[in-house]
């Protein structure tokens, strides 16, 4: 009897052990996922191009519960060519450009569609790099400014870079194909001041890491002008806007909130996700400016929390 006393304690012993690894284990495991949650990570947010053209709206619900994703490898990695490919444009289309950055996604939309391209840049620096790298091309004009609800200026954050008075050599943009526009204008001057002010600027267009992200670049305050995106539409006569680019580190939601709450006539809207860094509150109000857009517009990609489009119905 004893050997079967034995037999029986070790079994009961085994079954013990067998039971404590399973626990650790499934200890182990939420550990891991609530530390991937908490640091901002969530599988859906890795998706191919053809998985972004096939995202669908969140409802408001769902989308103010979601979490601001910090990192836009994906969108590096492939999507950055819907930012120009694959669009309703021809020699005939406006688009308006409000954030130019280094002027690439402008010179691919002018090689392949030979669009009349208005490009919206306030900081001075940057206007001056493309208004020399677009000079000779006259379906591209830049002007030295940004578009809001509102003509005023801000005070705005912009990496120190952009504030040095060291200009440097600009790759110009050669040929034309066959406007009339001119390369640039002057712009009058507003006197109206709001006082507003963002906290930063700046996309985050590194591919980054959700553990280890990479310091914030320096900054400084710049006096900004802006003007209302309806009285440029009315200055320069223009019935439809095939498309509006906004990639200006917060006014894309002023903009935004102008179009949801008037009529318009803009073909399509892609635009950058502004952070709480740029804009207050920055998931409700987008999560109201989704809601809004789905009225009118159906969603053509998304990355999320990076870039978006969304296309007339």
């Amino acid at each position: 009897m004893l050997p079967e006393k034995r037999v029986f304690s070790d079994q009961s012993m085994s079954g013990k052990s067998n039971r404590t690894y399973i626990m650790g284990g499934v200890v182990f495991v939420l550990c891991l996922i609530f530390f991937m949650n908490s640091s901002g990570y969530d599988q859906s947010f890795s998706h191919s191009r053809d998985e972004a053209k096939h995202m669908q709206p969140m409802s408001f619900a769902d989308c103010r519960k979601a979490k601001i994703h910090r990192t836009v490898g994906d969108f590096q990695n492939g999507g950055t060519e819907l930012l120009y490919a694959e669009k309703n444009l021809n020699s005939k289309s406006v688009v308006f450009v409000v954030g130019g950055g280094n002027g690439d996604v402008v010179h691919a939309m002018t090689n392949m569609y030979g669009s009349n391209i208005f490009v919206f840049e306030g900081i001075p620096k940057r206007y001056e790099a493309l208004n020399a790298r677009f000079e000779s091309v006259s379906n591209v004009r830049v002007l030295p400014f940004y578009l809001s609800d509102v003509d005023e200026f801000r005070e705005v954050p912009v990496e120190v870079e952009d504030t040095v008075d060291a200009r440097s050599a600009a790759d110009k943009d050669e040929g034309s194909s066959g406007s009339e526009w001119g390369a640039s204008r002057d712009s009058g001057v507003s006197a109206m001041s709001s006082g507003k002010s963002w906290t930063s600027s700046g996309s985050e267009t590194g591919s980054g890491s959700l553990l280890a992200p990479p310091p914030p670049p320096e900054r400084k305050m710049m006096r900004v002008e802006f003007k209302s995106l309806p009285s440029e539409v009315q200055r320069n006569g223009i019935h439809t806007l095939s498309l509006l680019h906004l990639d200006c580190n917060g006014c894309e939601y002023d903009v935004l909130d102008y179009l949801t709450s008037h009529k318009n006539r803009v073909e399509e809207i892609q635009f950058a996700f502004a952070t709480e860094e740029h804009t207050e509150d920055a998931l409700t109000t987008y999560c109201h400016l989704q809601k809004e857009l789905a009225t009118e517009f159906r969603l053509r990609y998304r990355y999320p929390y990076v870039f978006e489009s969304w296309v007339r119905k």
